[in-house]
């Protein structure tokens, strides 16, 4: 994928009030719970809490597993940071820098937690259904975390022209 990045520090074009407070020689302000957070200049390592996060960290540091993250991630159960508790939300955008707009999706329920506080709206939905509703937008998934994953709208199209697997089937059919 042209400009997909997997990341060990924050995040800087998706963290704009952090790279200003760091050139003014500030702290960041904390984040707040609830929503995506601005910067707080903090990026969290994570130990895998499941077979994705495990993917994941190996796809991190072994170029070979990238393939079976990308796969993987349009199967499992990602957390999609949305507007708010209505049924029918958007996705949470923040901006960037380049005047386009942030989404995020999460490799777990702890993850956005861990990034948002557990009373912040989301969605838990299969990776294919999240990228499919952020079509044409900026994704960050597992903002703030060790590692995360910048997509732009380019690279969520190749990941969603990858051919869906047969559904596993319940048993012999009659």
């Amino acid at each position: 994928m042209r400009r997909r990045t997997f990341l060990t520090g924050v995040c800087v074009a998706a963290t704009p009030a952090l790279a200003l407070a760091q050139t003014a020689g500030q702290s960041p302000a904390p984040a707040t719970r609830n929503t995506v957070p601005q910067a707080r200049g903090l990026v969290e390592p994570i130990v895998p809490e499941n077979a994705l996060e495990r993917t994941f960290l190996a796809a991190f540091s072994n170029e070979d597993m990238r393939a079976a993250f990308r796969r993987q991630f349009l199967e499992s159960p990602v957390v999609l940071a949305v507007a708010s508790n209505a049924a029918d939300a958007p996705p949470l955008e923040r901006p960037l820098p380049n005047n386009a707009r942030a989404t995020f999706v999460f490799t777990s329920l702890a993850r956005a937690d861990a990034v948002m506080g557990p009373a912040a709206p989301r969605r838990v939905m299969n990776g294919r259904e999240a990228l499919e509703r952020l079509r044409g937008k900026y994704l960050i998934v597992n903002y703030q975390l060790e590692p995360m994953l910048t997509l732009e709208p380019e690279d969520l199209e190749r990941f969603l022209a990858i051919p869906q697997t047969s559904p596993r089937s319940a048993g012999p059919s009659q």
